[in-house]
């Protein structure tokens, strides 16, 4: 047997060969870095499955006013100010609420006033206690395994690879996350001004 590196030969020919590569386990630094990956979409499914549920009822009632108004810039006159309209338009492109039934175009504006009102204080709201929610939960696993990785996986990938430099390619250690980093994965829903 000439080499324990993938991609090089070891000697064997066909079938023995498979079967010699069979009995390898996954290297350890392969499965530090697995486990920091899988830890992180694990909390980011988690968060985002409960995002999508918390957002629905806001979605619904943006989906009800477009479609009540015939498009959100019957909103424009109502509005604090011109970029208060784009936050709107944003707001209804980040939750892109289909609704089953669709309400038809309502023939005075005037009372949708009051429902536009209620969706600005809904966003607002709904922020708030999204905050409030991603401070609560537990990143020190994620950041045990990230400080793990860290320290060990040069290390086994040398031991591995039995090469320094080898190992040292392209290797960039994680940074520690914290609340502030989910919040760049959920950012907050834009909030609007009404008159």
């Amino acid at each position: 047997m000439q080499s324990i590196i993938p991609g090089e030969s070891v000697g064997w020919e066909g079938e023995g060969e498979a079967r010699a590569w069979g009995s390898f386990d996954t290297p350890a630094y392969v499965r530090r870095g697995l486990t920091v990956e899988t830890e992180w979409n694990a909390l980011a499914d988690k968060l985002h499955r409960t995002w999508k549920d918390w957002t629905v009822p806001v979605g619904r009632l943006c989906s009800q006013l477009r479609h009540q108004a015939g498009g959100l810039d019957a909103f424009g006159p109502w509005l604090a100010s011109p970029e208060d309209l784009d936050r709107l338009r944003q707001l209804d492109q980040r939750l892109d609420h289909k609704l089953k039934y669709p309400p038809g175009k309502a023939f005075w504006h005037w009372p949708l006033k009051g429902s536009l009102r209620r969706l600005a204080r809904m966003a607002a709201d709904l922020n708030h206690a999204w905050a409030r929610h991603l401070e609560t939960q537990d990143l020190e696993p994620i950041n045990r395994s990230r400080e793990q990785y860290n320290r060990w996986y040069l290390l086994e990938k040398e031991c591995a690879m039995r090469s320094l430099r080898l190992a040292a390619g392209g290797f960039e250690p994680f940074p520690g996350v914290g609340t502030g980093d989910l919040i760049k994965l959920f950012p907050p829903l834009p909030v609007f001004r009404v008159r």
